[in-house]
This record gives structure tokens, C-alpha cells and sequence, in this order.
């Protein structure tokens, strides 16, 4: 795992139960031809007691994978294993999963690794965008003779948003059996620890082998086997391996060589020299699957303060960030007070520990784009220009690609160590996590898009010919190219892949995905996007009956709605009861969002939930539109004719033409013949789009 698995937190693993075979981080081979070591930054640092350790590699210029393979060899590792699934987009801009759709560099990359003389594996994903790319993709991996084949069982798209495929282990192994029984198969994805894998593989013959990922940072005992993590539960407290948090490492073995404790306030390169003796803690979560938050944090505390060693100041290096005060100033009058101004130090001052803060850190995923943070995007991109900014960050919204968020985050559990020179203490406070308001999130319809555009128009969403193009305009308003040159530079191209867009199956594009059958009528459920985005249908359209649609739940997506989500939705409309007349009340939910129906009258009813929105509310909320309705109508004379309040105040309307109530005259006292003449007076409505100009005025008014 990127920045993950590095020379320390194997040994980390190790200690708490070793697995059979190690692979390193992701290393880039392109950037290690390049730029050397400094371009892979450790991540192929090693010790001589990791065996066997594969290195993992991975790019797109089997040139690049030659040299790198080569140089693994020359380091001293037992195998390669080139990585052609990792999802990440500055992986697939020259490798990872791209080359699931680029076969022909993966095929190359493999036999250029393979001239290294060590035994060559790869690890990928089903596929790119769909599950049934699988079978094409392993069949082309399958025949390259490989030692290993490593099948993340979901696709590119799916990234680890859906369960693992376990369905379609059967069929790939038998596709292994048919095309290479030599090569080994290794499954990944959603597998919880050894007992879980070796249940799978049981369940499953033909499996050669189990990988685990994400399972450590909630049971670092994963790869154990049952006997040994009994024994290391119960000899927990004397080894001093306790359950703090992932990116808190302590280790006490003096053996290892390089160490280094990762705190918020203690800063060095990997690989640097830490030799005082600490406690070891290890990722998050429970030394047994039915232990509790509150169990997790008492066994963290049982017997952490008794096997933390204490540390001279010597055995640290700590390097501060801060201000030093060289020239008072204005702070001679108002005095300081800012937090990082620091004292002056001098080369060789001795500091003595007084105390040590270690928090708790989690992985955070790049920042979503506010309004303010696009527009600084886009200006370093080159695409736009001030007067379009605007508009572009509009369209997106309006069209519905994106949607402002208004959550205002999660709170959740940060563990806190703190040394005052004497003890160590273990505290445990809140932050608050995932907070989206004010935030631009991608619709289901906006990824849709977005994915379809860069399967089959790379050219036209990369960044770099955006910005080409906006050059390309300023050069023309600079005469410094012709119209015409640009044009014909543009269109040519782009003629080309509209034509060859006519091959594209469309079946594909938003598929549906069946999310179960319905209990009462035994109709299928499908989740599929419709005209006004992702949706869901009971029943299929070549039904007699013909099928019922219903919005998705509110933060569900087409690839994880559950059936009992969709049945709860096609619980609507419902009838909450019945108006003081005797009119059904409906509840449902709309394009628009939740609402009542009176008879024609529909009413708005956000926020409030059309599941459980009580008839004394519905009732105040129609009483309340057949006011404002009231209100509006002023006046109606029963041939079409019409007196209405309008945003811009009072006016007359029959339907096709509209006329503004002169400022004198009370609207509530006019007359039908009145009214008449006012809508022949006023002037006929303009029926030319706005903003368009004829020809002749345009040239008139050069």
C-alpha cells in the first residue's frame, strides 16, 4: 500500500503476526530512470531478515520497467510484482489500472521486467469501468507466463466503494486452469484476516494464495495464525504492543536497524537513526472482532504506561517551526503573545524534554474544490479566462454535475499520548471529519458523464488541450493566428472521434443494476439512470403493466442502494390523510424534491419527509399554498383573462399575452373591460431569442 507498508511497518506486522510473502510500496519506475532514488523516496528501503519481500513496481514504459527491474535484482529482492490496478489518478496518467486499456504496454512492461531473471507477478483489478471486462483482461495477463496473477476483485470504477467479487473466483480460476494451471492465483478484496482467507480458499479451490491490505489497520494479528493470536492477545500487556491509531509507531526492537516514531511534533526522513527503546503501537482497532470502542481504549491503557521506556533528550531529534524574534518592533509596545514565536537558540543549545505530544493522524483524500478553490484551479491550468469563471462554475451546477454540499461533518475518536517528563498519558478527544458544506460534490450523472468522456474523448477532457485551445484564442485576438488554421486544427480531430463514438454500445453507458425483487408483486427492482438523473424502476419496461418509478434515497447511489432502501421509496406517494374537505392528502418525492398533492396542487414540503410527515403539518402546509395562491390571483374573469401578482408586481395575462397594471390603479379594481384594453395596448410579446442580433443591425452598428 502507498505510504503505507515501508521497511518499518513491516516490521511492525511482522512482530504482530508475520505473512508468508511482503511486498513493498509502490515504486515508480519512469521516475526512478529519471530522477534515482530521490524520485521513489525509500519506498524500496530494505532490511536483510525481510525474505521473502517482493518489490512492487509500476509504470508504463517498458523501457523504464527494464532498467528498474534490473536494479530490483541488483537490491537483493526475491521477486517483482508489477501493480496494473492501482486506481489513483496520478498512477493511471503512465500505469497502474490504464493499462488494463492499454494490453499491448502491459504485455510489453511484463517482458521487460522478466529480463531482470527474477520471477515476475502482477496485481490488477476485474477491470476499467465494467465487471464483464474481466474475462478479456485476465485472458491476455494469463498467457504472459507469470509466477503469480494477483485479481482485486472489483473494478477500477468500483474502487473499494462496493463488496469484492467473490462470485467470480470459480470462474477465474478455471480460466487460470485452462490457460496457465502454472501460474498461481491470488485473491484480494475485503478480506478480514488469515481464519477469513483460508476459509475463502477452502470455499474456493484452486486458490493459490490470500493477500491483505486494509485488514491490518483493523486487526494487526491478521496474518497469524488462530493458536498464535490467542497467545498474543493474552501476552499483550508484557510485550507492550497496545491499539492506538493508525500512524502511531513505537518499536522496542534495537535489532532492526532504522526507527523512527512518527508524532506531530518530531519530524525526520525515513531511514533515520532513532535507537531509544519504546513501546510499539500498531493501527486501529480490536484485538477480537466483537470488542468495543470503549474495550479497544481499556486494553490500550491496560499496562501502556508500564512498558513505555523513558527517553533522553540525546535519542530524539526534534526540529522546530516557528518565528524567531530578531528585532522587537511594534512588540515592544503591544507585547507578543503569537504561539510559534520561539526563543533564541544557538548551534549546540542543550533543550530538555518537559513534554512530548503524539496525535493522532488519519489518511485525508485531497480536498473538494469550494467555488473559490476551482477558480484558483482553473487559472493555474489555463483554462478560462476572468470573464468566463463565472459561467463555467454555473453550468456546472445548474446542468446538475455538481451540487453544494451542506454536511457539516462526523465527529470521531483521536487518541492523544502526552509525556511530561516523568509518565506517558493516553487521552482520547473528538474532531470532526468529512464535513462537505460549501464544498462542490460530483452528482451520480456528473460522474457518469465524466467517466463516459474519459473512456472515449481522452483528448477532449485533458487539461492540457483545454488550455492549448484558450492559448490558441488568444492568439487569434492577437492576430498572431488565423481563425480559419485554429478551426481546422480543432474540428479535424474531434470529427474523428464523433465518428468513431457511433461504435460505442451505449447499453453500457448507465447500465442498470438489478437491486433485488419485489416481495409483493415479484417484479424485478432496478437502480438506472433516467432523464433527470439516477432513479429507480419496478418492474421492466416490456411489462404489460407498465413499470413504477421512484427517486433514490438520499445519499444512496446506484452501485450501493440496498433493497430495502428501494422498497422503502416505493412506499410512495403516500396518503397521509385527508384535507378538511375530504381531499386526499399525498406524500411523495419529485424531480424537485419531497411534496403533497391536493387534487392539481402540489406543495413543497422541504424539509420535512414525505415518510413521516404527519396530517397536521401537511394540513398547515396546504393551508398556507392555498393562501399564497389566493394572494396571487387577484382577480380571474372566466374567459382566460387573468389579474395576477407576479414577481415584478401586479399584471393582467390571457394566457399567450402579458400586461403590466399601470402604477395608478389598484389591481383588486379592475374591470373585465379594463382589463381588455390594457393587454391591447400594451406592445406584442418578443418571440426573438435574447441576445441574438440580425445580421444587418450587427453590421450597422460596426
Amino acid at each position: 500500500m502507498e505510504a503505507v507498508t515501508d521497511v518499518v511497518f513491516r516490521h511492525v506486522v511482522k512482530r504482530a503476526g508475520s505473512p508468508d510473502v511482503f511486498f513493498t510500496e509502490f515504486a515508480n519506475a519512469t521516475g526512478w530512470v529519471h530522477a534515482g532514488d530521490k524520485a521513489i523516496a525509500g519506498r524500496l528501503v530494505k532490511t536483510d531478515d525481510e525474505h521473502p519481500l517482493v518489490a512492487q513496481i509500476w509504470g508504463g514504459e517498458p523501457g523504464d520497467m527494464e532498467q528498474f527491474a534490473a536494479h530490483c535484482m541488483e537490491l537483493g529482492f526475491d521477486g517483482i510484482d508489477i501493480n496494473m490496478g492501482c486506481p489513483a489518478k496520478s498512477a493511471i496518467k503512465s500505469g497502474g489500472a490504464a493499462l488494463i486499456r492499454r494490453p499491448e504496454i502491459a504485455t510489453a512492461a511484463i517482458a521487460a521486467a522478466k529480463t531482470a531473471g527474477l520471477p515476475v507477478s502482477v496485481k490488477t483489478r476485474l477491470g476499467y469501468t465494467y465487471i464483464d471486462e474481466w474475462r478479456e483482461w485476465l485472458n491476455t495477463l494469463l498467457t504472459q507466463n507469470l509466477a503469480n496473477l494477483t485479481i482485486h476483485l472489483r473494478t477500477k470504477k468500483e474502487m473499494s466503494k462496493v463488496p469484492a467479487h467473490y462470485e467470480l473466483i470459480d470462474d477465474i480460476i478455471k480460466l487460470r486452469d485452462e490457460i496457465a494451471p502454472q501460474t498461481l492465483l491470488t485473491i484480494n478484496g475485503d478480506i478480514r484476516n488469515r481464519t477469513h482467507g483460508e476459509e475463502l480458499a477452502r470455499q474456493h479451490p484452486g486458490v493459490n494464495g490470500i493477500m491483505i491490505g486494509r485488514g491490518v489497520f483493523s486487526d494487526p494479528f491478521c496474518f497469524a495464525h488462530t493458536d498464535a493470536r490467542a497467545s498474543r492477545a493474552v501476552s499483550q500487556k508484557k510485550s507492550g504492543l497496545a491499539l492506538a491509531g493508525p500512524g502511531l509507531f513505537y518499536d522496542d526492537t534495537r535489532e532492526m536497524g532504522n526507527k523512527y516514531a512518527k508524532l506531530e511534533t518530531v519530524e525526520h526522513s525515513r531511514g533515520a537513526d532513532v535507537s531509544a527503546e519504546r513501546s510499539r503501537s500498531i493501527s486501529s482497532g480490536d484485538t477480537s472482532e466483537k470488542s468495543t470502542p470503549a474495550q479497544e481504549r481499556d486494553a490500550g491503557d491496560a499496562g501502556f504506561a508500564d512498558d513505555v521506556r523513558e527517553a533522553t533528550a540525546t535519542d530524539l531529534h526534534f526540529e522546530a517551526k516557528g518565528e524567531v524574534i530578531t528585532f522587537d518592533g511594534f512588540l515592544c509596545v503591544y507585547g507578543g503573545g503569537k504561539d510559534e514565536i520561539l526563543p533564541k537558540l544557538h548551534t549546540g543549545d542543550t533543550l530538555e524534554t518537559h513534554e512530548v505530544t503524539a496525535r493522532q493522524t488519519f489518511a485525508r483524500p485531497p480536498a473538494r474544490y469550494t467555488e473559490g478553490s476551482l477558480v484558483k484551479k482553473l487559472e493555474d491550468l489555463g483554462i478560462g479566462r476572468p470573464s468566463t469563471y463565472a459561467t463555467i462554475i454555473d453550468t456546472v451546477q445548474t446542468r446538475g454535475y455538481v451540487e453544494k454540499g451542506d454536511s457539516e461533518g462526523q465527529p470521531r475518536d483521536v487518541i492523544v499520548l502526552n509525556y511530561n517528563g516523568e509518565e506517558v498519558s493516553r487521552d482520547v478527544i473528538q474532531e470532526k471529519t468529512g464535513s462537505t458544506r460549501g464544498k462542490l460534490i460530483p452528482t451520480p450523472s456528473g460522474e457518469l458523464i465524466a467517466d463516459f468522456l474519459t473512456d472515449h474523448f481522452t483528448q477532449i477532457v485533458d487539461y492540457d488541450f483545454t488550455a492549448n485551445v484558450e492559448t490558441e484564442f488568444d492568439k487569434i485576438a492577437a492576430a498572431n493566428l488565423a481563425k480559419s488554421a485554429m478551426l481546422h486544427g480543432f474540428y479535424t480531430p474531434f470529427h474523428k472521434l464523433i465518428e468513431q463514438s457511433g461504435g460505442i454500445d451505449r447499453s453500457k453507458v448507465g447500465a442498470n443494476r438489478e437491486v433485488g425483487i419485489d416481495p409483493k408483486s415479484g417484479k424485478p427492482i432496478l437502480a438506472r439512470f433516467g432523464r433527470f438523473g439516477p432513479m429507480l424502476q419496478l418492474g421492466a419496461t416490456d411489462d404489460e403493466d407498465k413499470p413504477r418509478f421512484a427517486p433514490l434515497p438520499k445519499g444512496a447511489k446506484i452501485e450501493t442502494v440496498t433493497l430495502e432502501q428501494a422498497l422503502e421509496m416505493f412506499k410512495l406517494p403516500r396518503v397521509v390523510g385527508q384535507t378538511e374537505d375530504g381531499q386526499d392528502i399525498k406524500a411523495n418525492i419529485g424531480r424537485f424534491g419531497p411534496y403533497i398533492q391536493v387534487g392539481k396542487l402540489f406543495v413543497s414540503i422541504k424539509p420535512e419527509d414525505p415518510h413521516t410527515i404527519t396530517l397536521e403539518k401537511a394540513r398547515e402546509l396546504y393551508a398556507a399554498k392555498l393562501q399564497a395562491e389566493a394572494e396571487k390571483n387577484i382577480a380571474d374573469f372566466g374567459d382566460g383573462v387573468k389579474v395576477l401578482n407576479g414577481r415584478f408586481g401586479p399584471y393582467i395575462t390571457d394566457g399567450a399575452k402579458n400586461a403590466k397594471v399601470p402604477k395608478d390603479t389598484d389591481p383588486k379594481t379592475i374591470t373585465h373591460e379594463q382589463a381588455l384594453e390594457i393587454l391591447k395596448a400594451a406592445p406584442a410579446k418578443n418571440t426573438r431569442r435574447p441576445g441574438r442580433r440580425s445580421s444587418t443591425s450587427a453590421r450597422r452598428k460596426k
